[in-house]
């Protein structure tokens, strides 16, 4: 028997909503499961462009929306900066 591939959104929501009193964890909407994926891979510190793109957004889009996720990041960034800059500042020879 072949199984038909097309599943009409009304179909998966009460299969998605069975499931979900199924295994007795709180009800969230199907669309929710989107941005848990995304909060995963910039919690595992995937690339913001990887994931944007992932997503279909442009990666400024993806950073704004879930910039309330990664308050650290600059943080991190101004961090490496400033080890880059001072090893290479103390890399320099002096003649």
């Amino acid at each position: 028997m072949i199984w038909s591939l097309a599943l009409s959104p009304r179909n998966l929501n009460r299969s998605f909503y069975r499931l979900i009193e199924k295994a007795s964890v709180p009800q969230i909407r199907f669309h929710d499961l989107r941005h848990t994926h995304v909060v995963m891979l910039l919690k595992a510190r995937e690339k913001n462009k990887r994931i944007a793109e992932r997503m279909g957004w442009a990666s400024v889009k993806m950073i704004d929306r879930y910039a309330h996720i990664m308050p650290n990041m600059q943080q991190e960034t101004a961090d490496l900066f400033g080890e880059i800059f001072y090893k290479s500042s103390s890399a320099k020879v002096v003649e």
